[in-house]
């Protein structure tokens, strides 16, 4: 019994620290792989047909107004007035 237990927790301690390094590596590899494409000069943003605003709530739990939320809005406001971006329907 004892030998069992201490087989699986020594195959669990190695399972999680092959995924550890997995999810380091793949970190690293999309921040170098992305570094190129990410700007906060709305001069040197490339023009698109739309612009997707990922999704958040307006509130947080506790009622007050989610700044995420704020920025994100005032974001797209300002590429869309820049005409980097611009407008889609969507239904859910």
């Amino acid at each position: 019994m004892k030998l069992w237990f201490s087989r699986l927790l020594r195959y669990t301690l190695i399972f999680s620290i092959a995924v550890f390094f997995f999810l380091l590596g793949s970190n690293i590899y999309i921040i170098k792989s992305t570094r190129n494409q990410l700007t906060s000069n709305i001069e040197l943003t490339p023009h698109f047909h739309t612009a997707i605003v990922l999704g958040t709530n307006p509130n947080l739990s506790n009622g007050l107004p989610n700044p995420y939320f704020t920025f994100r809005m005032q974001a797209a406001y300002t590429l869309y007035k820049k005409q980097k971006g611009g407008l889609a329907n969507c239904k859910w």
